[in-house]
């Protein structure tokens, strides 16, 4: 397909969506339970949820991965660690490796799928013309430009003033999801509260660490989460290194 469009697709979602949707599951009488893989259907599937999106934008499809190492795990070692019991498919790995022989992929050492999805989107360098972003992960909102979410079937643009206000939000509210906790007890909606609520000569980061410092916790706390929260741009990514820029606030106190 000869096209200006791309399409950066959160390649961790869609397949482990096909692997999980295609397993049979099996109770025997005597208790044993057993799982039935089919790497075929599997494949299938995973193929018409990309064709789904290829067709309807006329767009061709980038997928994006996670790498096995992680540069958040670095900064604080329990970063997803609640994750680690949960059950992943078995059939997840062979199915990376099948997309990444049949498809245009993306994959960094060290990063989310997340983060190569924000340098490609930010960078005018690597993908020229017109980019949206495929996923469900309200997370990716930091990052400016189209966001296509499949399930609500929605498109919408992100502006940068609104990328920045979200991590700043994540920055207080951590994400349970990914394992790190920001604020204690403070959700997103108080973590507005904060930020609108701060007085005109008091900037984002200092209303930030104000929170940190209330909760009895310090200012370098309140930069780890930040740079948890914070999905990496072509300004926060080192290319020639292969390693992140990490974030730094404008102003600190």
């Amino acid at each position: 397909m000869t096209t200006d469009k791309t399409l950066l697709i959160d390649g961790d979602i869609f397949l482990y969506r096909a692997a999980l949707g295609t397993e049979t599951h099996c109770s025997w009488e005597d208790g044993e339970y057993t799982i039935d893989q089919n790497p075929e259907h599997a494949e299938a599937v995973f193929d018409g949820i990309i064709t789904s999106f290829t067709e309807r934008f006329k767009a061709h499809p980038i997928i994006c991965l996670t790498d096995t190492s992680n540069w958040r795990k670095k900064l604080e070692p329990s970063y997803k660690s609640n994750r680690k019991d949960q059950r992943k498919p078995p059939m997840l790995p062979a199915l990376k490796a099948y997309s990444e022989a049949n498809y245009d992929c993306d994959k960094r050492p060290g990063l989310e799928a997340d983060d190569v999805i924000g340098i490609l989107m930010t960078s005018d360098k690597t993908i020229k013309g017109r980019k949206c972003v495929v996923t469900i992960d309200k997370d990716l909102l930091q990052i400016p430009g189209k966001h296509w979410n499949p399930d609500k079937q929605k498109m919408v643009v992100v502006e940068p003033e609104a990328g920045h206000r979200l991590h700043m939000l994540q920055s207080i509210a951590g994400d349970p999801v990914d394992g790190y906790k920001g604020v204690p007890g403070i959700g997103m909606k108080r973590a507005a509260k904060i930020l609108d609520g701060r007085g005109e000569d008091v900037g984002e980061w200092e209303a930030i660490v104000a929170a940190y410092d209330k909760a009895g916790l310090d200012a370098d706390h309140a930069l780890t989460q930040a740079r948890l929260a914070h999905i990496l741009d072509a300004d926060h990514y080192d290319d020639s290194k292969e390693e992140p820029i990490l974030w730094m606030p404008t102003t600190t106190t």
